[in-house]
C-alpha cells in the first residue's frame, strides 16, 4: 500500500503503552536498513531477533513488536501472505494477553488489514481497519500511527474505485498530522495520499498543490531517503501527465527513475513502476519506440516477480499493447490485450472499474482493425461498468463516451455518436484545465461529427476551439497536427478561405515533418505514419494552388 512505511518502529517510544516496557526492542540496525530502503536486510535482522525472542520467551508478549514490524517489512517486499501470517500471530498473542483497548492490538489489526488489502481481500481488510481504528477512537489519542491507519484504510477504498468515500479519511489523516505537527516525512505522506485520491477524482489542480508541498517537505529533509524522494517525483509527474503537461512530467519521471536505479536496495516492484510510468509518458508524446523499451523492462521484472500473473502484469500487457497498436502491430497487441483483460477479470471483484480499462483498450484495438461490431460491444461493457461503479459524470467516463462516440461516428450513427461526444466534452470541461489536450480532442471529434452531418456552422465553432487549445502544444504533437489538418479540410470543403487553409495545412505539415525527422529509423510504424500524413501534404498543395488562383 502506498501509505505503508515503518512509522511504528520510528515512533515506537511514543505509541507503545507502558505495560510493554519489557518487550524486546527493535535493533537500530533494522531502522537504519529500512531508512536506506534495504528491506531485505531489515527483514533478515527482524527474523533473527524474533527467533531468539521466541526461544527465550515463547508464552509472553515480549516478541509482539518484533512480529508486527516483521509483518510491515514483508508487506514492503510484496510478500503479502508472509505479512498476513505474522500479523495474525501477533494479533492472537495480543488479544490473549492484553486488555481489549490496548493499542498494540490496534497495530496488529492494522498490519493484518494491510496484508489482506495487498491480497485483494478487501472486505476482510476493511473489517480489520475498522477494528484497529475503533480502539484508537476509544482511546482518543491521535498520533502519527493513527493517521497512517486512516490513510491506509482510505487507500483500500480508493483502490476499489470508491474515491468519494476515501477522501474524508485521507483528509482526517492530514488533519491529525497537522494537529500534532508531525515530522516532514509523515506530513508528506499524508499530503501525497490525499493528492492521489484527488487525482482519481479529476481534481488535478488541488492535487498538484499538495504534491508540490509533499515534495518540498521531502527535499527539505537533510537525510531524505531516495525511496521517498523518488516517490514524490513520480507522484507529481503522474499528476502533470493527467493534465497533459508531458515534457514537464517526463523530467520528473526521469529523476525518479535515476534515484531508483542508483539505489542498490530499490525493491524490484518500485523499479518496474518507474519504467512503466516513463513508458506511459513517452507514449503520450508519441515516442513509441522509447516507450516500448521501458514497458518491456517493466514487464520482465513483473513477470519474474509474479509468474502466475496479477494486476501489475495485466497493466503492463495493456500498456505495451497500446504502444504496439500505435506502431501498427495490431494483431500482436490484440493478444496482449486479451491476456490483460483475462487477468483483470480473475483478480478484481465483479464490476470493478479496472474492467472498464480492459474493455476500452481491447475495443480500441478491435476498432483499429475494423472489427467495429465487436469493438462496440466492448465499449458498451466498459460504459456499463463505469456507470455502475463510478457514476455517469465521473471524469473516467469521458474517455469511454469519447471512444464509443468516435466508433459510432465511423459507423455513421451520427445522432447517437453526437450525444456521447457531447457528454464527454461536458465532463472534460468540468474536470480539466481550459487548455488540456484531451479537451481539444473532444472539440475536434464533436466538430468532425457535426461536419459529417453537414451542420457546418456548429462544426466550425468546435474545430476552431480545438485548434486554439492544441496551439499550445509543440508543432510535432499529434493532437496539434490533426486539429490543424481537420480545420483546414473543413475550410477546403466550404471553399473561399484558401489562404487560411493553406496556413493550417502548412502548420500540420511542419509538425508531421518534425515527427519524421525525430524517427530513429524508417520502420514499418514510421512508414505507416507517413502514409497517414499524405493527405496533409496533398492538401497543402491544393490550398496553395487555389489561393494562387483566387489571387489572380
Amino acid at each position: 500500500m502506498r501509505t505503508v512505511w515503518l512509522v511504528s518502529i520510528l515512533s515506537a517510544a511514543m505509541i507503545l503503552p507502558a505495560a510493554a516496557a519489557e518487550r524486546w526492542t527493535i535493533d537500530p540496525a533494522v531502522i537504519d536498513a529500512f531508512k536506506g530502503g534495504d528491506y531485505q536486510q531489515a527483514q533478515r535482522l527482524l527474523r533473527e531477533a524474533l527467533q531468539r525472542c521466541d526461544a527465550a520467551e515463547p508464552k509472553s508478549d515480549a516478541c509482539l513488536d518484533l512480529r508486527i514490524e516483521l509483518s510491515t517489512v514483508s508487506a514492503e517486499l510484496g510478500q503479502a501472505r508472509a505479512a498476513e501470517i505474522d500479523a495474525r500471530r501477533a494479533l492472537t498473542t495480543a488479544t490473549r494477553l492484553l486488555k481489549p483497548d490496548d493499542r498494540t492490538i490496534a497495530r496488529a489489526h492494522h498490519r493484518l488489514a494491510v496484508a489482506l488489502h495487498d491480497q485483494r481481500r478487501f472486505a476482510e481488510a476493511e473489517a480489520a481497519f475498522a477494528a484497529s481504528l475503533a480502539i484508537h477512537e476509544v482511546a482518543g489519542i491521535y498520533r502519527s500511527g493513527v493517521a497512517v491507519a486512516y490513510g491506509d484504510w482510505a487507500t483500500c477504498l480508493d483502490v476499489q474505485g470508491r474515491h468519494a468515500e476515501a477522501e474524508p479519511l485521507f483528509r482526517k489523516a492530514v488533519a491529525i498530522d497537522r494537529a500534532m505537527r508531525a515530522d516532514y516525512l509523515v506530513s508528506a505522506t499524508s499530503y501525497s495520499n490525499l493528492a492521489l485520491n484527488l487525482n482519481n477524482q479529476g481534481k488535478f489542480v488541488e492535487a498538484e498543490r499538495l504534491l508540490r508541498m509533499a515534495l518540498a517537505l521531502r527535499e527539505a529533509m537533510a537525510f531524505s531517503r531516495p525511496v521517498d524522494l523518488s516517490l514524490s517525483y513520480s507522484n507529481l509527474a503522474s499528476n502533470l501527465d493527467a493534465q497533459g503537461r508531458y515534457p514537464e512530467a517526463e523530467a520528473l519521471h526521469r529523476q525518479a527513475l535515476a534515484l531508483r536505479e542508483r539505489a542498490p536496495t530499490t525493491p524490484a516492484v518500485k523499479l518496474a513502476l518507474s519504467y512503466n510510468n516513463l513508458g506511459a509518458n513517452l507514449a503520450h508524446q508519441r515516442r513509441y519506440a522509447e516507450s516500448e523499451t521501458y514497458y518491456r523492462k517493466a514487464l520482465v521484472i513483473r513477470e519474474r516477480l509474479f509468474p502466475a500473473g496479477n494486476e501489475e502484469v495485466a497493466i503492463t500487457y495493456n500498456n505495451l499493447a497500446d504502444v504496439l497498436t500505435s506502431q501498427d502491430r495490431i494483431a500482436e497487441a490484440e493478444l496482449m490485450l486479451r491476456r490483460s483483460l483475462k487477468m483483470r477479470l480473475a483478480v478484481w471483484p465483479k464490476g470493478h472499474p479496472s474492467f472498464a480499462n480492459g474493455y476500452n483498450n481491447l475495443a480500441s484495438n478491435l476498432h483499429a482493425q475494423g472489427k467495429v461490431a465487436e469493438a462496440e460491444g466492448y465499449y458498451r461493457k466498459a460504459m456499463e461498468v463505469e456507470r455502475a461503479s463510478l457514476g455517469s459524470g465521473h471524469p473516467r467516463m469521458a474517455q469511454t463516451y469519447f471512444n464509443l462516440g468516435q466508433l459510432l461516428t465511423d459507423r455513421r450513427k451520427f445522432a447517437d455518436a453526437e450525444l456521447l461526444l457531447r457528454d464527454a466534452l461536458k465532463i472534460r470541461e468540468a474536470a480539466l484545465p481550459a487548455k488540456h489536450p484531451e479537451l481539444g480532442q473532444s472539440h475536434l471529434a464533436l466538430g468532425f461529427n457535426l461536419l459529417l452531418q453537414r451542420r457546418f456552422d456548429e462544426a466550425r465553432e468546435h474545430l476552431r476551439r480545438a485548434v486554439e487549445i492544441q496551439r499550445d502544444q509543440p508543432a510535432a504533437h499529434p493532437y496539434r497536427i490533426i486539429a490543424h489538418f481537420t480545420l483546414a479540410e473543413y475550410l477546403s470543403i466550404r471553399g473561399g478561405a484558401w489562404a487560411e487553409a493553406r496556413v493550417l495545412y502548412r502548420d500540420a505539415a511542419t509538425g508531421a515533418l518534425d515527427r519524421m525527422r525525430s524517427a530513429s529509423d524508417f520502420s514499418a510504424a514510421a512508414r505507416a505514419e507517413l502514409r497517414k500524413d499524405q493527405p496533409i501534404f496533398s492538401g497543402q498543395v491544393r490550398a496553395a494552388w487555389q489561393a494562387s488562383q483566387t489571387a489572380r
